[in-house]
């Protein structure tokens, strides 16, 4: 019996640990700006709502995938160690799960990713093919070295490609069959937002990214200049998604995402008073906050356009 439990024990923390591997809650942001192309499909008028359960089935496994193999190499490249904060977590580290089959999964997973982009391209048109292929690509690059653009001053732009433009803009046109100048300018400030989340986890490590010889752009800049370029990406946010109302690419009902400005201004006296800690998780939920803000403003914009047109 009792070696029964001690089996079953084994197998959880194994589940766990492949679980935890996925790093699942960051499928959040995706999902917030797969939601914001929604929206903005729904706005105008001509989309077709089937495709987006595919749409999400071939991005959160790519998503997954992407984060399995940033710890591939972080622990091929000495960033993650048995002394790392994340061990106990771990996939490779840990010993739990072996490196052969972390690499069976992914390819699994960006697999699963393919045959999705496959079949909407066959139904939607080529370029989707595009839009698949330049996140697949970006999302190898991203981790794996000769370039590793993780550990470039790139890696901030590709983040921004990613859950900015590439997502909400893909989404937006596997729903309605065409690309639209507005969705891609509405995709802008969550992708700024993404940037500042990867540029306040570079900040704070910069002493340990140094002795691994990354060059982030946060080594590059030093910490205060890097801390300017943090507020400079959140300050622009805001003053972007005011424009977009001003211009009429979003409804003004998105300015109920200004009730995330004082976490804003509160993150970036936090790096100015040298307590990066923490920083680029709250300003992950921050992105989710302001991303999940502007959503609920432009549904609010589509109902009283419906009760207006009744």
């Amino acid at each position: 019996m009792f070696l029964a439990e001690r089996e079953y024990d084994a197998m959880m923390q194994k589940v766990r640990l492949w679980i935890a591997a996925t790093r699942p809650w960051s499928f959040l942001m995706t999902l917030a700006s797969t939601l914001l192309g929604l929206i903005l499909a729904v706005q105008s008028k001509s989309y077709e709502l089937d495709y987006i359960i595919p749409v999400i089935c071939g991005l959160i496994p790519v998503h997954a995938a992407s984060n399995m193999l940033n710890d591939l190499f972080d622990v091929k490249y000495g960033f993650d160690t048995v002394e790392s904060l994340r061990f106990r977590q771990h996939p490779i580290a840990s010993g739990v799960i072996k490196e052969s089959m972390l690499k069976k999964a992914i390819l699994a997973l960006y697999g699963i990713g393919v045959i999705i982009a496959a079949y909407l391209t066959s139904v939607r048109g080529a370029l989707i093919a595009i839009f698949a292929g330049v996140g697949l690509i970006l999302s190898i690059l991203y981790n794996v070295r000769p370039l590793r653009l993780k550990e470039k001053p790139l890696g901030e732009l590709v983040v921004f490609a990613i859950w900015g433009p590439l997502i909400v803009s893909g989404t937006y046109y596997t729903l309605t069959g065409y690309l639209a100048s507005g969705a891609i300018l509405a995709s802008v400030p969550v992708g700024l937002l993404v940037s500042a989340v990867l540029l306040a986890n570079n900040i704070r490590d910069i002493e340990n990214d140094s002795k691994k010889g990354a060059k982030t752009l946060a080594i590059i800049m030093g910490y205060t200049a890097a801390s300017m370029l943090y507020a400079s990406l959140l300050s622009f946010t805001y003053f972007l998604l005011i424009l977009l109302i001003f211009f009429e690419i979003l409804s003004p009902t998105s300015l109920v995402s200004l009730l995330t400005l004082p976490k804003g201004i509160s993150l970036i006296r936090l790096l100015r008073n040298k307590s990066p800690e923490e920083v680029d998780i709250k300003t992950a939920k921050l992105t989710l906050s302001f991303t999940l803000l502007v959503i609920i403003g432009e549904s609010l914009n589509l109902v009283s356009q419906a009760i207006r047109a009744s």
